[in-house]
């Protein structure tokens, strides 16, 4: 291999380095909702391996469809405009953000359209995905995110089963290996690592405020912080570098804005989905605004 091969691909590095910080989440996502469930008798053992060779699909049909895209309509630099996609990691990403009972071929298939329509609009690729599963899940009947070990045995969890991630929630939540991938993240010069503290720190403060004024108890905001995939959120999809501001201004008031709005719509409302809704629609005004000043 060229010396130079990571110095001249550089999306290149920082996908591997991203998919290196999300191997402790996918590993314990596969325990929990796997492994754990298979050892119970309440899952095969080779269904327990799912949350291991779906990410790994999803990686090579993505590769595949960037081939034949860039094959029929970007014909330049074919080798190095698939190396260097994005589309692989936002997909398995888009992944994490599900439930662990929305069916494989509902996630594949909006997988396959949120991938067309990436070619047409520049906005926050995962926020679309899930918006769009939302919606259809909706339409057919919510799904519930307590897996098969969850529904039969409905025990309370403390905050310690909460941090670690064993709560009834989507299949990326685990604030503990979240963190471990936010450490590992720091090391790719291009992520914004500021985005997730203050946006963070923010939502904190704005919901001791909350907790103050009597809107919920201190107890509510532990529980919804752990359980609510806020750290996913904040670390994986508000920081995604070609949908989220540049300068330490755009940033700051960005991160802000996203502290406030996740501390009302998980503790207040308990709609994360719209979480995702404001990120996405502050990625349509980013792309609007960058259109603007070209």
């Amino acid at each position: 291999m060229n010396k130079n091969f990571f110095d001249n691909n550089k999306v290149l590095t920082s996908n591997l380095v991203w998919f290196i910080s999300l191997l402790p989440v996918l590993m314990f996502t596969s325990y929990k909702n796997g492994f754990l469930l298979a050892s119970g008798g309440f899952l095969k053992t080779i269904n327990a391996f799912y949350y291991l060779y779906v990410p790994i699909l999803i990686i090579i049909f993505s590769y595949l469809f960037e081939f034949i895209y860039y094959k029929l309509f970007k014909k330049s630099n074919l080798v190095n405009r698939v190396v260097n996609s994005s589309l692989p990691l936002f997909n398995v990403l888009c992944f994490l953000t599900m439930g662990p009972n929305v069916n494989v071929f509902v996630i594949v298939g909006v997988i396959f359209l949120v991938s067309l329509l990436s070619k047409l609009v520049k906005v926050n690729y995962i926020c679309l995905f899930k918006l769009i599963v939302f919606l259809i899940l909706m339409f057919y009947g919510s799904v519930s995110n307590a897996n098969i070990l969850q529904s039969t045995y409905n025990n309370g969890f403390g905050y310690l089963d909460l941090f670690i991630g064993f709560g009834i929630s989507d299949i990326g939540n685990s604030t503990l290996f979240i963190l471990c991938g936010y450490l590992i993240l720091c090391f790719d010069s291009t992520y914004k690592k500021d985005i997730p503290i203050i946006s963070l720190l923010v939502y904190i403060l704005f919901g001791l405020f909350l907790c103050y004024i009597n809107k919920f108890t201190l107890n509510n905001l532990m529980i919804n912080t752990f359980n609510s995939s806020l750290l996913f959120i904040l670390v994986y999809v508000a920081s995604v570098s070609i949908y989220s501001p540049v300068t330490f201004k755009q940033k700051l008031i960005y991160s802000i804005l996203i502290g406030i709005v996740a501390s009302i719509v998980i503790n207040l409302l308990n709609m994360v989905i719209l979480l995702y809704l404001f990120i996405f629609l502050y990625s349509i005004y980013l792309c609007v605004f960058n259109k603007k000043y070209k």
